[in-house]
């Protein structure tokens, strides 16, 4: 994956947080007005968590892409070449 994607990536996971979290601000605004049907403080804690997984899943999955995109054997090979040898 280029730099430019995983850029996008980040964008994109960004915009699905954000998304996830104007849904919830909503479900909250829409759920609290109407004292008849009043979100309960279970339904708030069931939400809650599906965001936060959500959000943590996506943030997981945006590290692991640029993990994945580092060429261990290029670093190991130059520390190599630019570390004196002991002794």
């Amino acid at each position: 994956m280029s730099k430019d994607k995983l850029e996008q990536a980040t964008v994109d996971a960004k915009a699905q947080i954000e998304k996830k979290i104007d849904e919830f601000k909503a479900l909250l605004d829409s759920r609290t007005s109407d004292p008849d049907h009043f979100i309960t403080l279970a339904e708030i804690e069931k939400e809650w968590a599906a965001l936060k997984n959500f959000t943590n899943k996506t943030y997981s999955d945006m590290v692991s892409a640029y993990l994945s995109e580092i060429d261990e054997r290029s670093i190991i090979k130059s520390k190599k070449e630019n570390t004196p040898e002991r002794g």
